[in-house]
């Protein structure tokens, strides 16, 4: 029984897994997510979701967000005023991976879809795991992460629905990008032009189809949308102006490049004036 279970096991997803959790690991235990750059920006999401605040005044939407605190939610008897930020830290780290292991699987759906070589699959992912914006992704309290675990789901639901053209997959398709669209604006952009370009045939063949099912889509969550405007107190787009986001650079910042200096004083911060 155990000669035929150690034949039966693949040593490339044991490999994967073992990064997976090393990397999770290492970075709960090194990583504090709470003193990241962003967290006292975004932390009032969590106060909103405790009833501290009755507006959060951003604009982002509130899926990520209440997928923290409800994941934190069932620790609510483990937590207490000495242990509180520890487990805070923790479950950013932990649900961030929740997410992250979707977008893994979506991956290796959609590359084994593709029929690229299943050494190369696992290769490719095992190398995302220590891949630093991806491994930044999981430790922080910003939705990115959700882009990675959303996005190969949705590509894949496109591409099997060129092929059995069964409208369960473009549902699949129109279901996710709500999530998607509405995380970031500039991920919007991003992604969206991706789509477009990728399946801009398929669009433009069935454009009635695609209308009417975003129309149908938008109708159904409408009221999350109104939920978010409510909550946030702006919409998706209107990004609310932050001082210490106002600051401009002035054209010149372009060009302007001391080359002497760059060899004779390279030193941080003091070339802050140019590109």
């Amino acid at each position: 029984k155990a000669s035929f279970f150690l034949k039966k096991l693949d040593i490339r997803l044991m490999i994967l897994i073992f990064s997976t959790y090393l990397t999770t690991f290492a970075g709960d235990l090194y990583y504090y997510s709470i003193s990241s750059p962003d967290f006292p920006k975004y932390s009032i999401y969590f106060d909103y979701f405790n009833g501290l605040v009755e507006r959060t005044n951003l604009e982002q939407n509130l899926s990520y967000y209440f997928l923290h605190s409800l994941n934190l939610s069932f620790k609510n008897k483990y937590i207490y005023e000495y242990n509180f930020q520890s487990l805070f830290d923790s479950n950013i780290v932990m649900t961030n991976n929740i997410f992250y292991i979707c977008g893994i699987l979506g991956t290796y759906k959609l590359l084994n879809y593709f029929k690229f070589n299943k050494n190369n699959i696992f290769f490719a992912l095992v190398l995302l795991n220590f891949f630093p914006p991806i491994f930044g992704s999981r430790l922080i309290y910003k939705p990115e992460i959700l882009i990675f675990a959303i996005l190969p789901w949705i590509v894949y639901s496109f591409e099997l629905y060129k092929t059995k053209k069964l409208n369960s997959y473009l549902i699949c398709v129109f279901f996710l990008g709500i999530f998607l669209f509405t995380i970031k604006p500039t991920s919007s952009a991003m992604c969206g032009i991706f789509l477009l370009y990728r399946y801009k045939n398929l669009i433009f063949k069935e454009f009635k189809k695609m209308i009417l099912l975003l129309i149908v889509t938008l109708i159904i969550f409408l009221p999350l949308i109104l939920e978010d405007f409510n909550s946030n107190g702006y919409f998706y787009l209107n990004h609310p102006n932050e001082e210490v986001y106002s600051d401009q650079a002035p054209l010149n910042f372009l060009y302007n490049i001391n080359f002497k200096e760059i060899i004779t004083k390279p030193y941080h911060h003091n070339h802050a004036d140019s590109l």
